[in-house]
């Protein structure tokens, strides 16, 4: 399996779109950008301590870029499994990898709507800060279910469109129709950076469901992401605000991020992938 050696195999990417951002230009750095965002990455890291397993053999981890998050998930899994699109990002993650001694990573280049893994061959997938990129998630999602072993989990991230500071954006403009119009929307800022999809929980959940998955746990996740609120209150505040959020705005989707636990419902007859 390659432990500790840097694999990189290439893989199709016909289904992906071509205009995601360029991760491996010299002008992106990534690990730079999440340097200005550690309330968002601890955030995330209070999340995935609630909806990943404890432990399990083998887990996916779909545009893991560097690997942020790896570090954090890696004691609960025996065999580890890195899919990105972008070469430097792995080859950052390999190095990452073999300076903490994490030898149970693999890294492959390639896409998530071709992912190079036997049918039922993983317990756990995960996908965060991906969903962004997908306009048509479902054959994602499709691809997913196949690779994943009966009664497997996936942990998905995905911005939400009806996040509080939307709603109240589109109420004092008066566009009533924002909630209930589950189509993806696509911020109209997104310009060289790529596209990005915002999505309703409704549709996420009915494609899901359409694809063989059924949610078992939501949470609201980086409720308090606001320049203001990170720059006068100290980060173990905001911290211990978000925890109590995960909690009690979940029912309201009020953050800027969705966090869902589902599992594989065995036996499914899923949409096709393509």
């Amino acid at each position: 399996m390659g432990r500790g050696v840097l694999i990189i195999e290439e893989m199709k990417t016909t289904n992906l779109p071509n205009n995601i951002a360029d991760y491996d230009s010299s002008d992106c750095d990534y690990i730079k950008y999440w340097q200005t965002r550690q309330y968002e990455h601890e955030a995330e890291k209070m999340a995935l301590s609630k909806l990943l397993p404890a432990s399990g053999e083998s887990m996916v981890d779909l545009g893991g870029g560097y690997g942020r998050l790896t570090p954090f998930y890696a004691p609960r899994f025996q065999e580890i499994r890195i899919v990105d699109t972008s070469e430097k990002h792995l080859k950052q993650a390999q190095v990452m990898f073999n300076s903490l001694g994490l030898k149970k990573v693999e890294v492959k280049k390639g896409d998530v709507c071709n992912l190079p893994f036997k049918s039922e061959s993983q317990d756990t997938a995960l996908m965060v800060r991906v969903m962004h990129h997908l306009r048509h998630p479902e054959r994602v999602f499709a691809e997913i279910h196949r690779v994943l072993k009966p009664d497997g989990i996936l942990v998905l991230e995905f911005p939400n469109k009806c996040h509080f500071r939307a709603l109240i954006r589109n109420l004092l403009k008066v566009n009533l129709g924002f909630y209930f119009n589950i189509e993806p929307y696509e911020q109209p800022a997104a310009g060289e950076d790529g596209i990005f999809y915002n999505f309703h929980l409704r549709h996420i959940r009915h494609l899901l469901q359409e694809t063989g998955f059924r949610i078992e746990k939501k949470l609201s996740v980086s409720n308090f992401r606001n320049p203001l609120l990170k720059r006068i209150l100290p980060q173990n505040i905001l911290l211990l605000m978000e925890r109590i959020a995960q909690t009690l705005l979940t029912p309201l989707n009020f953050g800027p991020s969705i966090f869902l636990r589902c599992r594989k419902v065995y036996g499914h007859n899923i949409l096709p992938s393509h």
